[in-house]
């Protein structure tokens, strides 16, 4: 018989939720997150100075999006939901703090849930405005004409980013409560199944997160050949996959978080 899962009560996913995203932006927390979310802003002022000396002469549309689709929607957005789901239990245990947060009147599904829904948003909106300062950045460079093309990518890019944070980040946060190292097994995963199964032939595809999020990315963010190799799906069908793995990602890690014991 399958253990029923502890009982997750709305009211207490918010303040589980509330408490977590004001610890992200504790001082702790944060300097990491911003550091990662700052690396691409500071790219685009080193552009936008170099083609102020005249040493680059590359539309600041084009740079952008090279910076999207290099940095923001291949890196960023696997390394911060690593970054953040491997350690939303994990930081708490090592410094023996989630013992106070266990004695709460709150159910482990709940607490668990909240944490996660928490650190999603804080990251997602650091990673929204982020997207923002470098697009302001280097659509400036050309004295803002590709901005009336870029207001309506950016909803876009953001809608990918918040989804492969919850895809992404639900994955990590179970890899985080199963292995002893989760950053190394979450790195395997990132830079070595999320790299290399997208591009073999069979449905083994349908499993990577990359495969369904190249589904919402505009055509020119992607390369043709590469987009060709991803073979995305339609949004529709795509979106019910992430959603569904997220899902299931996040019920396991409660399952595994209700039955373990902590000191």
């Amino acid at each position: 018989m399958i253990p029923a899962l502890p009982a997750v009560k709305p009211a207490d996913v918010l303040r589980a939720a509330a408490f977590e995203w004001r610890l992200t932006w504790s001082r702790s927390r944060r300097r990491l997150a911003l550091l990662l979310h700052a690396l691409p802003v500071v790219l685009s002022v080193l552009i936008a100075a170099l083609h102020a000396g005249g040493l680059v002469t590359a539309l600041g549309s084009d740079a952008l999006t090279g910076l999207v689709a290099t940095v923001y929607v291949s890196i960023l957005i696997v390394v911060v939901p690593l970054v953040f789901g491997t350690s939303l239990v994990a930081s708490e245990a090592e410094a023996h703090t989630l013992v106070y947060l266990l004695v709460r009147p709150l159910s482990r599904g709940s607490l668990l849930l909240g944490k996660f829904g928490g650190a999603w948003l804080a990251s997602t909106l650091m990673s929204c405005v982020s997207v923002a300062l470098s697009a302001a950045i280097l659509l400036g460079i050309d004295g803002f004409a590709d901005a009336g093309t870029w207001i309506g990518r950016l909803p876009r890019v953001w809608a990918v980013m918040a989804l492969g944070g919850l895809a992404y980040g639900a994955l990590f946060t179970l890899v985080g409560l199963v292995f002893s190292r989760p950053a190394l097994v979450g790195l395997a995963l990132a830079f070595g199944w999320e790299t290399a199964i997208p591009f073999l032939p069979g449905s083994l595809r349908l499993f990577t997160v990359r495969h369904h999020l190249s589904a919402f990315l505009p055509p020119d963010l992607l390369p043709a050949t590469l987009r060709a190799a991803l073979g995305p799906s339609s949004p529709a069908v795509a979106l019910l996959w992430l959603l569904g793995g997220a899902a299931a990602s996040l019920t396991i890690a409660i399952a595994v978080f209700a039955r373990r014991d902590y000191p």
